[in-house]
């Protein structure tokens, strides 16, 4: 009995190691306009062409009297290209530039894994018939 909660608890510990490895991955090099990113997440991860990513870091902010975590984006961005083990990314959108340094580790998503699973909606109507003394009000009920 005392071999197999070892065992449990040893592959506890190795599934969550690797779980919480796989969740932040270190940006690796940066161009001179700090707008094109290579990053260690690749197509063995699940990152394919077309793809956009964000990136969030997790920062402490000093209140009065204890620390508060909090987890910030950084940047979004789209692929340029992506290889097995890393990518190249166009960030678009920069909103801490001074968190986005080379070697620093960042949570990744990407919108291929956010919608992994989900089913794609189906349209049922295509044409919206309205007769023509009701068209405003149907367009502006349409855009509020």
């Amino acid at each position: 009995m005392q071999i197999r909660q070892s065992l449990y608890i040893l592959f506890t510990f190795i599934f969550v190691g690797n779980v919480f490895a796989n969740i932040s991955h270190r940006l690796l090099s940066r161009s001179t306009t700090g707008r094109t990113a290579v990053i260690n997440i690749g197509s063995l991860d699940g990152v394919s062409d077309g793809d956009v990513l964000i990136l969030l870091k997790n920062v402490s902010q000093k209140n009065d009297d204890f620390v508060d975590p909090a987890t910030v984006v950084v940047a979004q961005g789209k692929i340029v290209k992506v290889l097995n083990n890393r990518s190249i990314w166009f960030l678009y959108k920069i909103f801490r530039k001074d968190e986005l340094k080379v070697g620093e580790r960042f949570l990744v998503t990407t919108q291929s894994q956010l919608l992994d699973g989900r089913v794609e909606p189906k349209i049922q109507q295509k044409k919206v018939l309205v007769h023509a003394d009701k068209q405003a009000d149907y367009v502006k009920d349409y855009h509020h």
